[in-house]
């Protein structure tokens, strides 16, 4: 009697916990900025029991839904509330391929574009990476090292400072160890990422200082120690 009795014991709690609606979740707590999609899934939680929802499975369909999120953690709080939290990618540059235009993170991590939620000023004032070569793009995956970023950031806020020259939009062919600043001019500085972005940008106002009036294609500085003009 007594196996039996607890064995009744056991399965009426598990009956509580499990199946019974004393643990159906009620109330739905979000922080932060999430997609249509997004609020849309997390809302299909609502009546399903607490303890039978996985927290795991539902970040994992939350990041994927929503390529911007860059931290996400999900708590349950009984008797019946699901607390979900979002942290947001930052975007500092905007890379295009093809016809496709991404975000991408200090990370150097690539994410869409949602509506709420990326920081409009932010996201218009990005410096526009044009990938040439049109490669493929991994969102949510690292897709260019950190030093090339610093490079491109740098760039796009020194240049129109310590220059007369407005920056129209950064190109990529085959790597991302050099690159094309297009001036809005039309013409072009070339430029090595991997070597420091200020000597670079020294040779070029000696070249820019004195030749500016006869440059028409490019300014070459991707040779240490040395800057060519066209």
């Amino acid at each position: 009697w007594a196996i039996i009795a607890s064995v009744a014991a056991l399965g009426s709690v598990i009956w509580l916990l499990y199946f019974s609606t004393a643990f159906a979740i009620r109330r739905i707590d979000v922080v932060g900025s999430v997609t249509p999609d997004v609020l849309t899934e997390i809302q299909q939680l609502q009546g399903k029991n607490l303890f039978i929802s996985s927290t795991e499975a539902l970040e994992a369909r939350l990041r994927t839904a929503q390529s911007s999120i860059r931290e996400l953690a999900v708590y349950k709080g009984l008797p019946d509330t699901l607390r979900i939290e979002v942290g947001l990618r930052v975007p500092i540059l905007r890379w295009k391929s093809g016809n496709e235009e991404y975000l991408v993170d200090a990370t150097g991590v690539p994410f869409r574009r949602g509506t709420g939620t990326t920081e409009t000023s932010v996201d218009e004032t990005a410096p526009l990476v044009v990938d040439t070569a049109n490669q493929s793009v991994m969102v949510g995956s690292p897709l260019v090292r950190p030093e090339f970023l610093d490079a491109i950031v740098t760039l796009h806020k020194e240049f129109p400072v310590r220059f007369p020259v407005s920056v129209d939009r950064f190109e990529l062919g085959d790597s991302t160890f050099e690159t094309k600043l297009i001036t809005k001019d039309g013409w072009a500085v070339l430029l090595d990422t991997t070597r420091p972005i200020e000597a670079q940008l020294v040779a070029f106002g000696q070249v820019y200082g004195q030749f500016n009036s006869e440059i028409k294609e490019y300014v070459d500085l991707r040779l240490e120690g040395r800057a060519y003009y066209k």
